[in-house]
């Protein structure tokens, strides 16, 4: 009798932590909630890398977003300037407070704090893309553009490209998030 009680005890706790998954954004020693993470079709690619990742964070009433892109020659490259983040319903979204950027495994990140207002916005209307400008270790600058697979031209795609391309919600993880 007391076997089936652990087991059972075994088998709940197993169950429970494997049934609910929280989405975590860490930089440093600071972590916040956050959404899945969100992959953008990049109109050019940048090395071998055909999307970009972003991630929405909370923090507070406010958020921050976490976006990366592939840089395996050099520590020197960045993500730099403002980010634009154009929303289906029209809206156009800048983000110009850049809270601070990391080189790991091949891949640059920039944070960037999101204000109140621009989170409620982001609750109604998903990014439909995302402007950013792309700075390489000899200074030079190039602005690129990712989208959701609905909005970007059909010879982006080809080679067609290896993880789901569905339509990104990102006002249902916005709104999860916010609630």
């Amino acid at each position: 009798m007391k076997y089936s009680h652990i087991l059972t005890f075994i088998f709940l706790f197993t169950f429970g932590t494997n049934s609910y998954s929280q989405n975590i954004l860490s930089i440093g020693v600071k972590s916040y909630p956050a959404t899945p993470e969100l992959r953008f079709v990049l109109s050019q690619h940048i090395f071998r890398s055909k999307s970009t990742p972003i991630q929405i964070g909370r923090k507070g009433d406010s958020g921050v977003l976490l976006i990366s892109a592939e840089s395996p020659f050099d520590t020197r490259c960045n993500i730099s300037g403002l980010i634009y983040l154009y929303l289906e319903n029209g809206d156009i979204l800048r983000l110009q407070n850049k809270i601070g950027s990391d080189y790991v495994d091949d891949r640059i990140f920039a944070l960037y704090s999101i204000t109140p207002s621009d989170i409620d916005k982001l609750k109604f209307s998903n990014i439909s893309k995302i402007r950013f400008t792309y700075t390489t270790y000899l200074g030079t600058s190039k602005g690129l553009t990712a989208g959701s697979y609905s909005t970007m031209p059909r010879s982006t795609l080809d080679p067609p490209i290896d993880w789901d391309v569905a339509k990104i919600e990102s006002k249902i993880e916005v709104k999860k998030l916010f609630p």
